[in-house]
C-alpha cells in the first residue's frame, strides 16, 4: 500500500473491509506529495482522532465540514 501512495497527492479508500481500519494513516501521509488528501468513501476513520503530517488532509465522506487538515497550503 506505501508503493501505491507513494508521490501521490490524493488517496482514495473505495473499501470497508476490516483492514482498512487498521491502515496507517500517518505513515502513508507522510509519502504523499504535498498538498496530500485521504478521501475515505467509507468513514473508516473518525476525523477527530486522524493526525496527519502538515500539508495533508483526511476527508470522509459527508465530513467534508470536519475535514482535518494538517496545514494544507
Amino acid at each position: 500500500m506505501t508503493e501505491a501512495v507513494s508521490g501521490a497527492n490524493l488517496a482514495v479508500i473505495l473499501n470497508n473491509h476490516p483492514v482498512f481500519t487498521s491502515m496507517p494513516l500517518p505513515d502513508l501521509a507522510q509519502r504523499m506529495d504535498r498538498p496530500g488528501v485521504i478521501y475515505d468513501f467509507w468513514n473508516n476513520f473518525n476525523s477527530r482522532d486522524v493526525d496527519l503530517p502538515d500539508g495533508t488532509a483526511y476527508v470522509a465522506l459527508g465530513s467534508h465540514g470536519a475535514a482535518r487538515y494538517a496545514h494544507v497550503a
